[in-house]
């Protein structure tokens, strides 16, 4: 009893596993019809498909690898991906159109994109007498760029260093960066409020001269409500200098 119990647990936990590491993973499904190619010319141009039937935006995209369902007269064709006019993986097609129409007459196989950065076109080339039923599309989302949004410009006190609020509410913000926007700024500290009440202080201090950048990197995307900058002037004659705070978001 005990060792169905713990075959049990195995077999579900390697089911959850799968699940949660391909969830990143979108996959999309192309219906071919049991379209027939003959010859060398049997084209499947991926890209502009889903965009027909989908309407996706592929530049957001990285092509993963695709699965093919098709058989071939005699079991002699040839499948191939292509990307960027590169090829990435081949398959002989297996499944024999003599077979019959049964679903088991098809034969199931993944084309794998092993430079998955690579530009356009995706497509899946096809050699021989081939019927193809379907074609899957394993496409993964590329990382949003992060965009730095200024959130505020504060004065620095001439004589003695004074803490100043700059208030918002940023969500995913990934990083946290102090510019100096005029004359030379002594930073005491800096501490970055959450949106969940927490805070934490983070190594912006020391001088920020005039044009330099000091970025800090969250160890997560999170919710940013107030950054509070404590800072003197460089000198305490003349005007104020002035400092300018960002956050990098998605």
């Amino acid at each position: 009893m005990n060792t169905l119990k713990i075959f049990f647990a195995a077999v579900l936990g390697a089911g959850l596993f799968a699940s949660t590491a391909s969830a990143s993973i979108e996959v999309y499904n192309l219906p071919i019809h049991a379209q027939y190619y003959a010859g060398s010319t049997g084209i499947v141009k991926l890209r502009q498909r889903l965009q027909n039937r989908y309407g996706l935006q592929l530049n957001k995209y990285k092509l993963i690898k695709v699965k093919v369902v098709a058989k071939s007269k005699f079991k002699q064709g040839r499948a191939r991906l292509m990307v960027n006019h590169n090829e990435q993986s081949r398959q002989r097609v297996t499944g024999g159109i003599y077979q019959g129409q049964a679903p088991a007459s098809y034969h199931r196989f993944f084309l794998q994109n092993y430079t998955p950065n690579a530009g356009s076109p995706w497509q899946v080339h096809f050699n021989g007498n081939i019927k193809v039923k379907r074609i899957k599309v394993f496409l993964k989302r590329r990382p949003q760029a992060l965009v730095f949004s200024p959130i505020c410009i504060r004065k620095a006190e001439l004589l003695s260093a004074k803490s100043k609020s700059c208030h918002t509410n940023t969500p995913k913000v990934r990083k946290i960066r102090l510019v100096g926007v005029k004359k030379t700024v002594k930073v005491k500290r800096v501490t970055v409020v959450f949106g969940n009440g927490s805070s934490m202080a983070i190594p912006l201090t020391g001088k920020l001269f005039s044009g330099q950048k000091k970025t800090y990197t969250l160890p997560s995307q999170r919710r940013v409500v107030n950054v509070i900058v404590k800072a003197k002037s460089g000198k305490i004659f003349g005007s104020r200098s002035r400092y300018q705070v960002q956050l990098g978001h998605r």
